[in-house]
Formats: C-alpha cells, sequence, structure tokens
C-alpha cells in the first residue's frame, strides 16, 4: 500500500466516523488546502467530491484553487476544472457562491 492510499483510506475512514473535513489544522489549513500542497491529486479529488469549499480563502488570502495554480500539478488542476464545471451545471439556487473560482475558464 503506498503513502497515498494510507492517506486516502484514512481520509475515508475518517469521515465516515463524522470528522468535519473543513475543519483547519494547526497551520489553520482545511484538509483540501494540505492535499494540495502536498501535491496528493487523489486526497484533492476526494475532498472535492465531499463539497469541500473552493472558495475559502487560506490566511494568506488565497483560495485553493490559486494555492494549486501555485503548485502546478496537472492532476489537481483537473480536478479543479471538473469541479467547476460541475457547479456550471449545477441550479443557480444550490450553488454555494460564484461559479467560478478567479482564472477559470470552462469551455
Amino acid at each position: 500500500m503506498t503513502p497515498d492510499s494510507k492517506a486516502y483510506e484514512l481520509a475515508a475512514s475518517l469521515q465516515l466516523r463524522g470528522a468535519n473535513m473543513a475543519a483547519k489544522a494547526y497551520n489553520n489549513y482545511t484538509p483540501l488546502l494540505n492535499a494540495i500542497i502536498r501535491r496528493k491529486p487523489r486526497l484533492v479529488e476526494f475532498f472535492l467530491a465531499r463539497g469541500a469549499d473552493i472558495y475559502e480563502k487560506s490566511e494568506n488570502g488565497q483560495t485553493p484553487y490559486e494555492v494549486a495554480q501555485s503548485v502546478g500539478n496537472t492532476q489537481i488542476m483537473r480536478a479543479f476544472e471538473e469541479k467547476v464545471q460541475q457547479l456550471n451545471l449545477m441550479p443557480k439556487n444550490k450553488r454555494k457562491k460564484s461559479p467560478q473560482p478567479p482564472g477559470v475558464e470552462v469551455s
């Protein structure tokens, strides 16, 4: 079992046990931000699929999408683009906020 698989299984297990997937760690980062910074595309997909807030800003004012851009991992960027497409297909009354993070172009 790879470290990525273990992290994924741990996150899934914690979620099944009712853990708050939006809780912030000691560094004030959400699990989504930590997965992005650690370049874990599978975990990023996990958190996005479970409704992680893609608009919440970090303590230095960056959204998870902006952090993902700075990391430059293509799999992570693809996961964000797919999430934005899903949000754009969702009825407006069910969206949290604006449908696109800054800089995302959906065709």
